[in-house]
């Protein structure tokens, strides 16, 4: 039987005047406790052990819990914390430090330090709450976030790791300063969930993580939408990206699989290959990015299938001794060139659309630099189909051009061989 206990600023006959009285008899009873605690402002750290729950007796943010500096709420044990505000400043505003903690409609405000710490071989639950400049820390603890709000993290909203495993699902990351989302050496899962204004990536994933992300809308932000490195994997689905420096980054041996997501109006790329990266990306469409859609760089080794590119300046672009394989991929209305393949690069390039463009296939480099396009339809460029500079080479194989200036053009130390190549106005 669950004992229950009262704490009220006014005090009265069986009411504890302060929430650490009333956690001191419930501790001397040894039973499981419920705490209800009237409005007011509590200048307390509390440590909370065993079976206990500390709930505001009315609305909630009726409750006020926390000194000038330190912690707000130490918990030891199964605890539970409902309606309260809790506060503290230049240290963990509350440390789950053994058992199971759950926070529902609470509210933090972590100043200088962070606001909920989940140590090792613990378990959090924090729901319908919200968070204020600290951020949560997993810390080899499991974890479930859900309808939470983060606001102007003075570091990563949410981070886990050293091999903790987290669920984040249907949350809003709003101003943090870093990563809307960290995962380090560890794993989680952020579904359904905004996060918009992060400082670098909204959410990354490093040291060999495992990420998934499905559902989530990433806008404004300063660097990347989704950033995978350091031999991490995992896979994106249904994601929308707007307004970041790169929709997706794939870097450092990092190869996650991408599905069915959009990334609109990326500043630089919508999807950034590079440093040796790699990843799988399906049925992805990029919309007016700044310089290309899809970037292979600097060994970067990605595969694209089914992929639109609609708008911006570049379409795909292999360069610095990158690879790439591109299937089923569609082109329209740049103002540059579509597929571009450079400086000792290589490319496959099969059932490709092109549209619109000033000019379709451009490469150069040395003899290194290859291009092998199969099944491919150019119609209504400005200047050329196809241009091979350099000491490049392409393959054509049942390739056409409609409706341009100059079908198939080859310069300098270059060499073009045609299977089937046919070029009308």
């Amino acid at each position: 039987m669950v004992a229950k206990y009262v704490v009220s600023p006014r005090g009265g006959r069986g009411v504890h005047a302060d929430i650490t009285s009333a956690l001191l008899a419930a501790a001397r009873r040894g039973r499981a406790a419920l705490i209800e605690i009237a409005p007011g402002r509590y200048e307390e750290a509390l440590t909370v052990r065993g079976e206990v729950r500390l709930v505001a007796a009315e609305a909630p943010g009726s409750v006020v819990v926390g000194q000038a500096r330190g912690t707000a709420l130490d918990a030891y044990g199964t605890v539970g914390v409902d309606g309260l505000v809790l506060t503290g400043r230049d240290a963990d505003t509350v440390a789950c430090h053994a058992g199971t903690l759950t926070l529902d409609r609470v509210e933090i405000r972590a100043y200088n330090g962070v606001g909920v710490h989940a140590r090792p071989n613990t378990s959090l639950t924090l729901r319908d709450s919200v968070v204020l400049h600290g951020r949560i820390l997993f810390s080899g603890a499991r974890g479930l976030v859900e309808r939470c709000r983060f606001t102007d993290a003075t570091d990563n909203a949410i981070a886990v790791i050293e091999g903790a495993d987290v669920t984040v699902r249907d949350s809003r990351v709003e101003g943090s300063r870093i990563h809307g989302v960290r995962v380090s050496g560890a794993r989680a899962e952020v579904t359904g969930c905004e996060l918009t204004g992060t400082g670098l990536a909204a959410v990354v994933a490093d040291t060999q993580a495992e990420l998934r992300v499905a559902g989530c809308a990433i806008e404004a932000v300063h660097a990347e939408g989704i950033c995978f490195m350091e031999q991490s994997r995992g896979s994106v689905d249904s994601t929308r990206v707007t307004d970041a420096q790169h929709g997706i980054a794939v870097m450092t041996g990092a190869d996650p699989v991408v599905r069915g997501c959009t990334f609109a109006r990326c500043r630089d790329t919508g999807i950034n290959v590079g440093s040796a990266g790699r990843g799988r990306f399906e049925e992805c469409t990029v919309l007016d990015a700044g310089n290309a859609a899809v970037l292979s760089t600097e060994g970067g080794s990605p595969e694209v299938d089914g992929c639109r590119v609609s708008g911006g300046n570049v379409g795909i672009a292999v360069t610095e001794a990158a690879r790439g394989r591109f299937t089923r991929v569609a082109i329209e209305d740049l103002t540059s060139v579509a597929l571009r393949v450079k400086d000792g690069s290589t490319a496959v390039f099969e059932h490709v659309r092109v549209e619109r463009c000033p000019s379709q296939v451009q490469t150069l480099g040395n003899a290194g630099t290859t291009a092998d396009i199969t099944d491919a339809v150019f119609r209504d460029f400005d200047m050329s189909a196809v241009e091979v500079l350099g000491q490049s080479r392409v393959r054509l194989t049942d390739v056409s051009a409609e409706r341009g200036t100059l079908g198939f053009g080859v310069g300098e130390e270059a060499h073009c061989s045609c299977g089937t190549a046919r070029s009308r106005r």
